[in-house]
């Protein structure tokens, strides 16, 4: 029973460690560019209200279009939280006024951490939603109702 307990807290303990681990940001604001690790095969993710699906026009600028539409971007989603495009390796990151775009992946860059949470994906910096509307594609403010933060993937 006492050698059942000690594994257990050591288990325990190993298991606290790697979750703060991961929880921290790095003090500077450069971060290493890095391959995403993988959860998964690539998806097609696609917006509940629309329908349309997640991709990035010429300027890498998140948008949703028709999921049969030459643009269909296929996603990495990472075990870090990043949304890696599988066409350029490119990581969707949260800048500016909410804008959401394509950029090099950085690892431990919470501007680039999206968590999946129902069917949301949170932005780690932020807290804002990854939102479509209209064919745009932006990070406001969490609405668990909201069908526009609403997203699904599909093979």
């Amino acid at each position: 029973m006492t050698v059942t307990r000690h594994a257990t807290h050591r288990t325990v303990a190993a298991l606290l460690t790697t979750a703060l681990a991961l929880l921290a940001v790095p003090a500077s604001s450069t971060y290493a560019a890095t391959a995403a690790p993988r959860r998964g095969g690539p998806v097609s993710l696609v917006n509940e209200q629309s329908g349309e699906c997640l991709q990035l026009d010429g300027n890498g600028e998140a948008r949703t279009a028709g999921c049969d539409s030459g643009g269909v971007r296929s996603w990495l989603i990472a075990g870090d939280g990043l949304l890696q495009d599988t066409a350029d390796g490119t990581c969707l990151e949260e800048v500016e006024g909410g804008r959401v775009v394509a950029q090099p992946c950085q690892e431990g860059n919470p501007a680039q951490q999206w968590q999946p949470k129902a069917q949301h994906f949170a932005n780690q910096a932020t807290g804002g939603c990854l939102t479509a509307w209209d064919g745009r594609v932006a990070s406001f403010g969490c609405d668990a109702a909201s069908s526009y933060q609403k997203w699904r993937t599909e093979q």
